[in-house]
């Protein structure tokens, strides 16, 4: 048998922007029949910028969109986001990569 547990994706895998909203959907995918929420959080924004989950905590199987909002000063470059989601005890990441023009 199979433990509870869940899975996490980011689409699309990289995004290209130049100023604004850069928008990726977070998909949460169960295994096991595990039936609890999942928080979410990011790490390794650029500078100037802020994310924002709607929803914050989701079921699994379930979704949310995340939102990078870039600042007027966020320098331009490559950077590589790291999407953790935890339920309970249970932790599991996803990447996905920002290119600021």
């Amino acid at each position: 048998m199979t433990a509870a547990d869940f899975t996490i994706a980011v689409t699309p895998s990289i995004r290209y922007a130049t100023a604004g909203l850069a928008t990726y959907e977070v998909v949460i995918g169960t295994q096991g029949g595990l039936t609890g929420t999942v928080d979410l959080s990011v790490d390794g924004l650029p500078p100037g910028a802020s994310a924002l989950f709607v929803p914050p905590t989701t079921s699994a199987p379930g979704a949310s969109s995340l939102t990078v909002q870039l600042g007027p000063l966020t320098p331009p470059g490559q950077y590589n986001l790291t999407v953790t989601g935890r339920s309970g005890s249970l932790v599991h990441q996803a990447s996905a990569i920002l290119v600021v023009k």
